[in-house]
This record gives structure tokens, sequence and C-alpha cells, in this order.
């Protein structure tokens, strides 16, 4: 399949049209108009607020498990700590996580979101977090069982991926009902346009919804594509030189159901 290459900027599009009278000028969004970032962007917001929550709530669970069920191990009479002592742990930890988790690329505003990509930066980050705690207790000569860290790092994790795999199901399904995507204008109806338009309504998670298509050719006005659930018609908006007036007049900068992304072929 052709490599895909980015939609030119305004400023070279008109050049290039001074100096090849065929080739228009083409206005396109801005990357901070796209639907589906600011989808990605509000799912962020999401996770940063439940992994404060996952935090707090893996250490009440470690203090749970560790001072009343007393799992592993019994508590020794007169070391019992109630929880308000482990809210000063939490909060330091909330504030480490903040610093560590954005340099490690956990809150990335992306299009596609991937839990297997976050993982390791999850793991590898709440490890840091949990560890610069246990390094604060030790300068502040505070010893409490060192099973409550551990028990605080395993559901702390726990929680941070399962709240994620749900936040990711819950995106999937708004891409599937066509809230947050990208619509999509292809230029060209060759084989690769075909392919890429078997792609955008085969697998509608990818956060692409096509608008139509422009072309030069004369094979006809519209493009039958066969998906799993039947068979969808593309519709020819025009030809090449037409790119310009549709992207105006569907009026991109400004509303959600004018094309987003212009693929050139």
């Amino acid at each position: 399949m052709t490599a895909l290459k980015p939609l030119p900027d305004l400023q070279s599009l008109k050049s290039d049209s001074q100096s090849r009278p065929g080739v228009l000028p083409v206005a396109h969004p801005r990357v901070k108009d796209r639907a589906s970032l600011r989808l990605a962007l509000a799912f962020q917001l999401v996770s940063v607020a439940l992994d404060i929550a996952s935090v707090f709530g893996g250490f009440w669970i470690a203090h749970f498990l560790r001072y009343r069920v007393e799992l592993f191990r019994p508590v020794i009479e007169g070391q019992y700590e109630s929880f308000s002592t482990f809210s000063i742990h939490a909060l330091a930890a909330v504030a480490l996580m903040l610093v560590v988790f954005p340099s490690r690329g956990v809150y990335q505003i992306r299009h596609r979101l991937s839990l297997v990509d976050y993982l390791p930066r999850i793991v590898g980050g709440y490890g840091m977090v949990i560890a610069g705690v246990i390094l604060m207790a030790f300068f502040v000569q505070f010893s409490p069982s060192r099973l409550i860290y551990i028990y605080a790092l395993v559901f702390g994790l726990a929680l941070m991926i399962g709240h994620r795999f749900l936040t990711m199901m819950a995106r999937k399904e708004l891409l599937e009902r066509g809230v947050g995507v990208d619509r999509v204008l292809l230029v060209g109806d060759g084989e690769n346009a075909r392919r890429l338009m078997h792609a955008f309504h085969g697998h509608p998670d990818l956060g692409y919804r096509l608008v139509g298509f422009v072309s030069e050719g004369d094979e006809g006005d519209t493009v039958n594509v066969g998906t799993e659930s039947g068979v969808v018609t593309a519709h020819r908006l025009g030809t090449l030189r037409d790119v310009g007036d549709i992207v105006r007049e569907r009026h991109i900068d400004e509303h959600e159901v004018a094309a987003r992304l212009l693929v050139f072929l």
C-alpha cells in the first residue's frame, strides 16, 4: 500500500499554485480542532482524576488488608496505625505521580490509545512513585509494616490498569457511534483509495468517517465497498480542482460536520 503523504501547509500550497496553475491552495483544519484529539484529551483528563482516586484506593485497600485483615502477618499489639497516618503518604504519591507519569508519556494526547503501549509506562512509573514514598518515609523515620507499600503498589496498579481498560472500551463505543471521529475526504479512486475506504468503513473504532472522495477519473460518481456489515457506497464530491471549494463550503474550522482530514494517495 502506498504511503500517505501529509497534507502540505497553506503557504507551500500557495507557492505551488503560483508555479503550477493547475494546483489550487487548500485550507485545512488545525490539529487542535480535530474531534478525535478533543475526545482523547477528555479521556486523558478523566484518566488523571481516576489515577488520583486509584492511588488513594490502593492505599486504603493496603491499609485494610494489613491492619484489619492482617493478611500474611499479624499486627503486633501497639503497632496499629490508622488510615489517616497513611493519607499523607497517599498525597505524596499523588504529587510524585503527577510529575513522573507525564514525563513517561502516560498522559500523551494521541489519536489512538493502546493499553499495551501504556502498561510498561504505568508499571514503571508507579513503581518509581512508590519507591519515592518509601524513601520519604525513611527520611522522616517512619517505619510502618513494609507490606503496606507492596499492597499499595499492587492494588494501585490494578485500579489504574482496570479503569483504563474500561475507559478505552467506552471510547471505542463512542467512536463506533460516530462521536469524536475525524471525517475524511479521500483524493483518488484507485485501488489504494478503495482499501482505505474499506478500512474506514470496516473499522469504525479507528476514529475516521469517510464523507466522500474526489477524483479526475471517469469511473463513475460512486464507489461500492464491501464490509462485514454489507456494501457501503462512497460518493464522488467533485474533482481535484474542487477540493478547496469542498473544504470551504463545509466550514471545516467551525463545524464538525465537515471533512476533517485530507488523505492524498
